[in-house]
């Protein structure tokens, strides 16, 4: 009888264990990011939606507000004839770019305690990255990914972007800024298109840095130079020649 407990005691752990190695299998890693990462993704979190001439709302999607003035999102949310609002205010439209599907918009109410949003310059293959967004409507959702490919310019992710995504920035794991989910995006670099079925795909910090060095707002120019430009003589210079 003894024996019989003891070899019940031994099959139980046995497959205790082996569902906790299948698990840890099936869960993917999450990425090991800071708690200061965590609160100024979440912190700088917007959920925006696009509303027609009726004042119905066409399209809910994400932003990310860079500082407690302008706040960045994807160009497909604004089409003609629409208004983007932002927790009830409709914001001015600053930057429109089609083609990289970004947008940059200015709010009037000055959000003081906003975070000022870093950009990161680059971004590595196998990079841990998250984002807090109105994914499935869900506002203020967490959600991690890792870089499956990057070359800087598209970020290419591990598993679809959810909807409500779109136009959310995406962070590493020490908060910096290295993209933002959009959804028109120059994919010459794929070679195995059967290799990238069902992931998702970002603007990535190169595309990033150029669609912001190209705004031209007194208000935004003091966001560029403390959140983009990393030496002096870029401070000086960046207005006269394209940052890379």
């Amino acid at each position: 009888m003894e024996r019989q407990k003891v070899a019940n005691l031994l099959l139980t752990t046995i497959a205790v264990q082996l569902s906790i190695v299948i698990f840890l299998i099936m869960t993917p890693p999450k990425p090991d990011i800071s708690v200061k990462g965590l609160a100024i993704a979440q912190r700088s979190y917007v959920a925006l939606e696009s509303r027609n001439k009726q004042n119905q709302a066409v399209t809910r999607a994400s932003g990310v507000r860079l500082n407690g003035k302008f706040i960045l999102s994807c160009a497909h949310i604004f089409k003609d004839g629409e208004r983007v609002f932002s927790e009830g205010e409709m914001l001015q439209l600053t930057s429109l770019d089609k083609e990289r599907d970004l947008a940059l918009f200015k709010i009037n109410a000055i959000e003081d305690s906003a975070p000022i949003v870093m950009v990161a310059q680059s971004v590595s293959r196998g990079e841990g990255v998250f984002d807090c967004s109105n994914a499935d409507g869900n506002s203020g959702t967490v959600n991690f990914y890792l870089v499956k490919y990057s070359n800087d310019e598209i970020l290419h992710l591990d598993k679809p972007i959810i909807p409500g995504e779109s136009g959310a920035g995406i962070f590493n794991s020490g908060g910096k800024l290295i993209g933002v989910y959009a959804a028109t995006q120059r994919v010459f670099f794929i070679t195995q298109p059967e290799n990238f079925v069902n992931y998702g795909l970002a603007i990535g910090p190169k595309t990033l840095v150029e669609f912001l060095s190209g705004v031209h707002d007194k208000d935004f120019d003091k966001y560029y130079t403390q959140a983009v430009v990393q030496t002096w003589f870029d401070r000086i210079m960046w207005r006269f020649y394209p940052l890379m």
